[in-house]
């Protein structure tokens, strides 16, 4: 693991080359001349904010860490059952038969938030396999591939650097 500090007007410009509304809830969210570390793994990295999680970086693609609620507001969501829930805490895909509801229109490729149907906390992060119509009109099969979720490396390497 490598840790080190990032240039904020580096950080910027990524944030700038982000799409709606990521690049708006992220700028929000920031301070003008926020800290900005790097902790860099194997196969992604972390970027923490005034030492929050707020960007990860896998395969040369951003999406956000996953419990910062706000930058994830105005992101469709995928609404899944209680019986999809465990399985999706353990980085399962998202299956058409666990899928409750959609919130919000979407393209296949889109990143979307997976959330309980119970509770609406978001469990996952992932990117569409197919839009959002074709979700509703499906019946069987993976719609959703699961890029982050609760308890993941990602996750974890968070708690463990607070301690």
């Amino acid at each position: 693991m490598k840790r080190y500090f990032f240039k904020p007007k580096a950080f910027r410009r990524i944030v700038e080359k982000l799409p709606e509304p990521l690049k708006t809830n992220i700028a929000e969210s920031m301070p003008k001349k926020p800290s900005v570390e790097v902790v860099e793994e194997a196969s992604f990295k972390l970027y923490l904010v005034e030492g929050e999680p707020l960007l990860v970086e896998m395969n040369g693609k951003f999406f956000p860490y996953l419990s910062r609620v706000k930058v994830l507001k105005g992101l469709p969501r995928v609404v899944v059952d209680r019986g999809a829930v465990p399985h999706v805490c353990n980085g399962a895909d998202v299956m058409r038969p666990g899928i409750v509801r959609i919130e919000g229109e979407f393209e296949a490729g889109s990143l979307v938030v997976i959330v309980d149907e119970l509770h609406g906390k978001p469990l996952a992060l992932g990117l569409s396999l197919h839009s959002s119509r074709e979700i509703l009109k499906a019946e069987k099969g993976k719609m959703v591939e699961t890029i982050h979720h609760v308890g993941d490396k990602i996750w974890n390497l968070y708690r463990n650097l607070k301690g």
